[in-house]
């Protein structure tokens, strides 16, 4: 856990609503489900969530869980960090990463994922360009998000029209 006094772009980043509280993000180069928590909605948001890790956990697809301060869904982009309302909480499902990273490279992980880029060197930091991390990302996750999309739009939203 740490603390960055600048705003991450998933802070206020677009969604669109997919069913209940499940969202996906939207103009991100990593494809994922996204959810918001307040006060008056954690217990459900939490319990979609698990829903959703469990469709991922049966068919062993890879994921990671980034959970940061955030403006509402939906809300208009005025206003400052210190209003943010919400919880919002990133849903990856990526394909699986084996073995040694090299170090100079850019490597996707849960930063990278979240739009924060540490790099490890200096080399590493002269050579990435936006693009080429949004293509890496994009590899990353879009094959990966578009079947786990698929089944978790068919195994939760078909339950929840059941309960």
């Amino acid at each position: 856990m740490y603390y960055l006094k600048k705003r991450l772009y998933l802070e206020t980043a677009s969604v669109s609503h997919l069913y209940g509280n499940c969202y996906e993000t939207v103009d991100y180069p990593a494809e994922g489900f996204a959810f918001q928590a307040s006060s008056e909605n954690r217990i459900s948001v939490i319990d979609e969530i698990l829903k959703v890790v469990q469709v991922l956990l049966d068919d062993s697809v890879a994921h990671n869980i980034f959970i940061t301060r955030g403006r509402k869904f939906g809300e208009s982009h005025v206003g400052d960090i210190d209003r943010y309302s919400v919880v919002r909480i990133y849903l990856w499902a990526r394909r699986t990463s084996y073995g040694a990273k090299d170090e100079a490279a850019f490597n996707v992980a849960l930063c990278e994922l979240s739009g924060h880029l540490p790099m490890k060197s200096d080399k590493g930091y002269q050579t990435v360009t936006e693009e080429s991390a949004a293509a890496d990302l994009r590899s990353f996750c879009h094959d990966t998000f578009v079947c786990a999309r698929e089944k978790v739009l068919q195994k939760c939203s078909t339950r929840q029209l059941l309960e």
